[in-house]
């Protein structure tokens, strides 16, 4: 932390004192048996409280003294591991039925499951204003500062903060994992406005998403959590550039200028006015899903219209038109 110049001395200075009048011997520790974190002096793990909900495993005791050994957590009886396999296995979403066990005590079946997603749904949405006044008004540079700020402004939001019946508390829970999502996503999204001179995208969650799919859904500026169909059109390959490579188009965010070749002249394609648009020899810009109709298709799989909501301005091309112009061969040329 840093300090005015004229306070800098006297601060050093009151850091002494305190520093001087708060020593505590060491020694004290072990004649009063004081434990120091969540370790006692000889390494072992110190008893803290009782659960039945999760417990880690880090070392065995080998002839009074612990052994280091491959970690193991557990949730509610099951090893993480075992949950993880079974989710991959299935091809499910297993946040939303990881919750629900270590809420509940049990893993739900397929009925429960619904049920409890479409709980979380319900509360998906943060409460008027929040975003504005509790996000976008005081960034935070650290992501967990602004989460954790957000956690608890949110007891001004709740119409019985003061209730700590366990049915109240649940729903407290119920609606925070919720809301983790867009409290991270829009507290990212602040950050890369205010802190990292990029654009920022704030799209409202869905309720019949997962966590995991509106979470990648509120991040990313396309709003589309689903890269399989991505994919599937254009493979798992990073691009290949030879040697020799004297003209690359870049179109969108999010590509590592570094990894092109030295000598390599770029024609970049974005929407916006960023930092990474100077790498470029010649920018051109294009136009932003609002300033266009087309079509889209949602996780349903139904096909819907839009239509622009602005003009766009002189200069700006909407992408497909840009392509086929730079591809049509140069006027007097084959």
């Amino acid at each position: 932390m840093q300090y005015e110049n004229k306070n800098l001395s006297m601060i050093d200075g009151l850091a002494k004192l305190a520093e001087k009048n708060d020593y505590i011997d060491p020694a004290l520790y072990s004649k009063y048996d004081v434990k120091r974190g969540l370790r006692d002096s000889d390494g072992k793990g110190v008893l803290v409280g009782l659960t039945r909900i999760g417990n880690v495993y880090g070392y065995d005791v080998v002839n009074g003294k612990p052994v280091a050994v491959p970690g193991k957590l557990i949730y509610r009886g099951y090893d993480v591991e075992d949950i993880i396999h079974d989710i991959e296995n299935s091809e499910q979403f297993g946040f939303e039925q990881v919750i629900y066990l270590l809420l509940f005590g049990e893993l739900p079946n397929a009925s429960q499951l619904a049920e409890f997603d479409a709980l979380l749904g319900e509360y998906r949405e943060l409460p008027n204003n929040f975003v504005e006044d509790m996000i976008l008004k005081s960034p935070s540079s650290d992501i967990m500062n602004k989460l954790a700020r957000s956690v608890l402004v949110s007891y001004s939001y709740d119409p019985n903060p003061e209730d700590v019946s366990i049915a109240n508390n649940l729903i407290q829970c119920i609606q925070l994992i919720a809301r983790f999502p867009a409290l991270v996503a829009y507290g990212y999204q602040a950050k890369r406005r205010h802190y990292d001179g990029k654009s920022m995208y704030l799209h409202n969650p869905l309720p019949n998403l997962s966590t995991a799919e509106n979470f990648l859904r509120l991040i990313r500026a396309d709003k589309n959590p689903n890269t399989t169909r991505a994919r599937e059109l254009f493979g798992h390959a990073e691009p290949d550039f030879k040697d020799g490579t004297d003209l690359v188009l870049v179109w969108g965010e999010g590509f590592d200028f570094a990894r092109l070749p030295p000598r390599a002249r770029i024609i970049f394609l974005n929407s916006y006015l960023q930092p990474e648009n100077g790498h470029a020899d010649v920018f051109l810009p294009v136009s932003i899903q609002t300033e266009r109709h087309g079509h889209y298709t949602n996780f349903q799989g139904t096909v819907s219209a839009f239509e622009p909501c602005f003009e766009k301005k002189p200069g700006v091309l909407h992408a497909e038109d840009l392509i086929k112009a730079l591809a049509a061969p140069a006027r007097g040329h084959p």
